[in-house]
C-alpha cells in the first residue's frame, strides 16, 4: 500500500518528521518498507502560458512558441504535438538542471533561437513515458516555481500490511491510526448527498444475499467525455502506484485510494436490462479490462445483466461493458461483498487487483453510501453531467454486525506482563472507535465495523499493547515457582520409544497434519475426515486421521530417489475429530526393503510382517497379537495390537490395492499404536541367578491351524507354574503324515529351580501336566 505524507497530512496534522512519521506506523503494526521522493530532483522551471505557436520554418514537426513566464516571454522551439497557443505549461528556463544534471542552454534548432525548453512528464521524472507537455490548469499562477505549485516536495510511503489489517488499505485507514496513535483528530472531507436531477436508474436483482448483502448502483448521463482528470488527482494517483485513464475510472481510483471502498464504473449503453448479483452459469466466458478471457466456474460471483456477465464481483470489470473516453452515461457501482465469497476468486483466475486485495480482507460496509456519494461529487466537479437517484438492494441480516466482546481487567496483566491503569484502557480502546461500558470484571466492548480481525479478547488486549507502545511495556524478569514432579518407571518418556525404534533402525520424520485426501482415501475409505475450508494445496486439504497416509506418501517420494530399505516412523496427532478425546498421539512406523543393510556375508531377505511385530514387541515387551482385517491391510496379514486385553493399534501388510494404486514395489509393513496406551514400562525387578542345572524338554504337538502360538504361551505358562523359565517354537510342520487343516507345533521347555537341581520325577509330573493343559485347553495332542 503506497500513502504520501502530504495526502496524510491532508487528513491528519501531526507535525511529525519523515522519520517519526515511519517509526510511528512500524511500530503500531503498518511496517514501512521503504520512502521515496515524490518526484525527482530539478530545479528552475516554473510554470508559463504558450502565447502563440506557429509552425518552425525550416522542420515539419517543430513549433516556435512564445512563452511567458509572468515576467517576459522568451522564444521557445518545441515539438511537442500538444504545443499551442493558450497552454499553460512546465517552462524550464536557461540555467534550469533537469533530472539526471541535465543542464538547460540556449540553443539553436534548425537555425532558430530557443531560450529553454517547455517539459513533458517523462523529461521532469513524472512518468516513464509521455505523450507531449504537461498540460497545467489555466488558472494555475504564471512565474510560480513547479515544485511548489505541484508540491513535489512530497515522499512516498510504502507501507507492508499484514493480511489483517485490511481497514488501512487506504488514506483513510493510515491516517485513523495516526491519529489514533497521536490523539488527535481526523480531517475528514465533506461528503454531502447528490440530488438527482434525472429519473433514470437500473433495476437491482440480488439472487444471492449472503454474498452480496448490499449493491448500490447510480446512473449519471451526459457527461463531458473531452474534460481532463485535474492534475492533482492523477498526481495522487500516480504516487500510489496508479495511473490515469480518464475522468470517470479515475474518480473510482481515487475512491479506493481514499477511502477504501472498491468501485466500478459501467458503460449505461452496454447494459442490457437491470443488474444482477449471481454466480456465473455453466460454460458462460468473460473477456476482463487486461483482455484476459476467462471461463467463469459455478463458484464465482458475477455482476451480470439480462444477457451476460458484466464484472467479476469484487474483482474485475468486463472489457465489453467498460466505460472509455467515448462513454457519455455511465453506471456507479458501490458494494459489499462477503469477504469468504472472493477469498480465492483472483487465485484461480490469475487476476489480483486493488479492489480484490480489499475485498479479500473486508471493507467497511458503513462506508458504502459515502463512497457513491463523494465520487459523484468529484465526476461532477470534473465533467458535469446529469446524477440520477441512488438505488440501494440491500439485505442487513447477512451483514456484518459489530461484535461484542468482553475484556477482563485481570486478564491484561496476565498477558502483557505489567499493568495498565483502567483509564488508560478505556482512553486507548475508545480512541479506536470502540464504545466501552464498564462492568464489574472489566469491560462490554463493541467493535467498529472497519475492524473485522477483532474476534476475541486477546484481540483486544493486543490493540492496547500496540497503541500503549510496546517500546514503553517495562522490562520485567519473569518470576515462577520450580516443582519437582513425580517421576514413575511405571511410564516410559517418548523419548525412551524414539530410541528403541531408532535402535531398531528406524529414522524419525515429521509430515503435516494435512494429507493427500486420495491416498487417506484409499487407506481409510470408510472415514470421515475433517476438511480444511483453506487448504495450502489441493494435495494437503484433509486433516490425517491417522499417521499412515503421510508415511506411504514417504515411502512412494524414497522409491523415486532409488532408496531399497526404508524404515521410518513418525510421533504426532491424529484428528478424528473436534472433541480432544478425538485427537490422540499415535506412534506409527512403516517398512519397505530389505530385512538387513546389505552385506557380503548374508543372503538378502525381504522384510516381513514377523520382523515388524517383533520390532513392536521390543516398544511393547507384553503385547499380544489378534489376527484382525483393517481396510488398508492384506488379508490374513494384518492384526490387532493388544496390551492387557485392551486394543491398542495395528500391525499388518499394505494391501495390495494400495500398493498397485500408487506403484509401490515390494511388500510395505506398517504399524500404528496409541501412545499413551503403550507407555506402560515393564520395571525391572532383581532375581537372583539360579546356580542349578537347566533341564529342557522337547514336545511336539498336532493341532488345529487356528490354534496360535499365543494360547500355547498361556497354557504352558499356568501349568508349568514358577519353574518354566523360557519356551520357544523350534520347529511348525505341515505336509505329509499330518491331516490337511492341522499343524505340527514343536516347543521347548526349559525348566530351573532356584534353590535345588529338578529330579526326573516332578519334570515328568510337570511335563505331563502341560500335556493335559494343552489337550483340554485347545485339543492338542502329543505326537510320538
Amino acid at each position: 500500500m503506497k500513502v504520501t505524507q502530504a495526502w496524510l497530512n491532508d487528513w491528519v496534522k501531526t507535525n511529525n518528521s519523515l522519520d517519526k512519521l515511519c517509526v510511528q506506523l512500524t511500530d503500531a503494526g503498518l511496517e514501512v518498507d521503504f520512502t521515496e521522493p515524490a518526484a525527482a530532483q530539478f530545479s528552475g522551471i516554473t510554470v508559463a502560458k504558450i502565447i502563440s505557436a506557429i509552425p518552425h520554418p525550416n522542420a515539419d514537426k517543430l513549433q516556435v512558441c512564445q512563452v511567458s513566464d509572468g515576467t517576459q516571454t522568451l522564444q521557445v522551439v518545441c515539438g511537442a504535438p500538444n504545443a499551442r497557443e493558450g497552454l499553460i505549461v512546465a517552462f524550464a528556463t536557461i540555467g534550469a538542471v533537469l533530472p539526471g544534471n541535465f543542464k538547460i542552454k540556449k540553443a539553436k534548432l534548425r537555425g532558430t533561437e530557443s531560450n529553454g525548453m517547455l517539459c513533458g512528464a517523462s523529461e521532469i521524472g513524472l512518468a516513464e513515458t509521455a505523450n507531449g507537455l504537461i498540460e497545467l490548469p489555466s488558472d494555475a499562477p504564471l512565474g510560480v516555481d513547479l515544485r511548489e505549485y505541484m508540491q513535489l516536495d512530497d515522499t512516498i510511503i510504502d507501507i507492508d500490511l499484514t493480511p489483517n489489517r485490511g481497514d488501512c488499505l487506504s488514506i483513510k485507514g493510515v491516517a485513523r491510526e495516526l491519529g489514533v496513535i497521536n490523539e488527535v483528530a481526523m480531517n475528514m472531507p465533506e461528503i454531502k448527498p447528490v440530488p438527482a436531477i434525472i429519473a433514470d436508474k437500473l433495476a437491482i436483482d440480488i439472487q444471492a444475499p449472503s454474498d452480496c448483502p448490499r449493491y448500490c448502483s447510480r446512473v449519471i448521463k451526459n457527461i463531458d467525455v473531452s474534460a481532463p482528470t485535474p492534475l492533482w488527482m492523477q498526481e495522487k494517483l500516480r504516487r500510489c502506484g496508479m495511473r490515469s485513464i480518464c475522468p470517470v475510472v479515475d474518480v473510482t481510483n481515487y475512491i479506493v485510494l481514499e477511502l477504501g471502498q472498491p468501485m466500478h464504473a459501467f458503460a449505461l449503453n452496454k447494459i442490457v436490462g437491470g443488474i444482477t448479483v449471481r454466480f456465473a452459469k455453466a460454460d458462460e466466458t468473460l473477456i476482463l479490462l487486461d483482455d484476459t478471457e476467462v471461463k467463469l466456474d459455478s463458484k464465482t460471483l458475477v455482476i451480470a445483466d439480462s444477457e451476460k456477465p458484466l464484472a467479476i464481483a469484487g474483482v474485475m470489470g468486463g472489457a465489453q461493458s467498460g466505460v472509455t473516453g467515448q462513454s457519455v452515461d455511465v453506471v456507479l457501482e458501490s458494494a459489499f461483498f462477503n469477504p469468504l465469497t472472493i477469498m480465492g476468486t483472483p487465485r484461480r483466475y490469475g487476476v489480483h487487483t486493488d479492489s480484490s486485495q480489499r475485498f479479500e480482507r473486508g471493507v467497511d460496509p458503513s462506508i458504502t453510501l459515502e463512497a457513491m456519494e463523494h465520487a459523484t461529487q468529484l465526476i461532477l466537479s470534473i465533467c458535469g453531467g446529469e446524477p440520477g437517484e441512488i438505488v440501494v438492494q440491500e439485505h442487513s441480516e447477512h451483514l456484518p454486525q459489530p461484535k461484542k466482546l468482553t475484556l477482563r481487567r485481570a486478564r491484561i496483566p496476565k498477558l502483557l506482563g505489567f499493568e495498565i491503569s483502567d483509564a488508560q484502557v478505556v482512553d486507548i480502546l475508545q480512541r479506536l472507535g470502540m464504545d466501552v461500558t464498564s462492568i464489574s470484571t472489566g469491560w462490554e466492548i463493541i467493535t467498529p465495523l472497519h475492524r473485522f480481525d477483532m474476534a476475541i479478547e486477546e484481540d483486544l488486549i493486543e490493540e492496547i499493547a500496540r497503541i500503549y507502545g510496546y517500546e514503553h511495556i517495562p522490562s520485567v524478569m519473569p518470576k515462577g515457582m520450580l516443582n519437582m514432579l513425580p517421576a514413575t518407571e511405571l511410564r516410559a518418556p517418548t523419548n525412551y520409544l524414539r530410541d528403541v525404534l531408532v535402535d531398531l533402525g528406524y529414522h524419525e520424520t515429521l509430515t503435516y497434519s494435512f494429507v493427500n485426501p486420495k491416498i487417506q482415501g484409499l487407506l481409510l475409505p470408510n472415514a470421515k475426515a475433517i476438511s480444511l475450508q483453506n487448504p495450502l494445496a489441493s494435495q494437503l486439504s484433509e486433516m490425517r486421521i491417522s499417521l499412515w497416509p503421510n508415511l506411504v506418501q514417504a515411502v512412494v517420494n524414497n522409491q523415486k530417489h532409488q532408496q531399497d530399505r526404508i524404515r521410518l516412523f513418525e510421533v504426532g496427532r491424529t484428528f478424528a475429530g473436534h472433541a480432544p478425546e478425538q485427537q490422540p498421539l499415535e506412534i506409527a512406523g512403516i517398512v519397505n526393503g530389505s530385512r538387513n543393510p546389505e552385506q557380503w556375508s548374508e543372503e538378502t531377505a525381504k522384510v516381513d510382517f514377523f520382523d515388524v511385530k517383533a520390532n513392536i514387541e521390543a516398544l511393547i515387551p507384553k503385547a499380544q497379537f489378534i489376527g484382525a482385517e483393517h481396510p488398508a491391510l492384506h488379508p490374513g496379514q494384518s492384526a490387532q495390537v493388544m496390551l492387557e486385553g485392551k486394543a491398542v493399534g495395528w500391525l499388518g501388510t499394505l494391501h495390495p490395492r494400495v500398493s498397485q494404486k500408487l506403484k509401490i514395489a515390494g511388500a510395505v509393513v506398517l504399524f500404528s499404536l496409541e501412545l499413551d496406551k503403550v507407555s506402560q514400562k515393564i520395571v525391572p525387578q532383581y532375581q537372583q541367578v539360579s546356580k542349578y542345572p537347566q533341564i529342557q524338554r522337547d514336545l511336539a504337538f498336532l493341532t488345529q491351524e487356528r490354534v496360535t502360538f499365543g494360547q500355547v504361551y498361556d497354557i504352558v505358562g499356568n501349568s508349568a507354574g514358577e519353574l518354566l523359565t523360557k519356551l520357544d517354537v523350534f520347529d511348525i510342520y505341515r505336509g505329509s503324515g499330518v491331516e490337511e487343516g492341522y499343524k505340527s507345533l514343536a516347543v521347548r521347555l526349559t525348566l530351573q529351580h532356584p534353590e535345588r537341581t529338578l529330579v526326573d520325577e516332578e519334570v515328568a509330573t510337570l511335563t505331563n501336566n502341560v500335556i493335559e493343559a494343552l489337550k483340554e485347553g485347545v485339543g492338542a495332542e502329543l505326537r510320538e
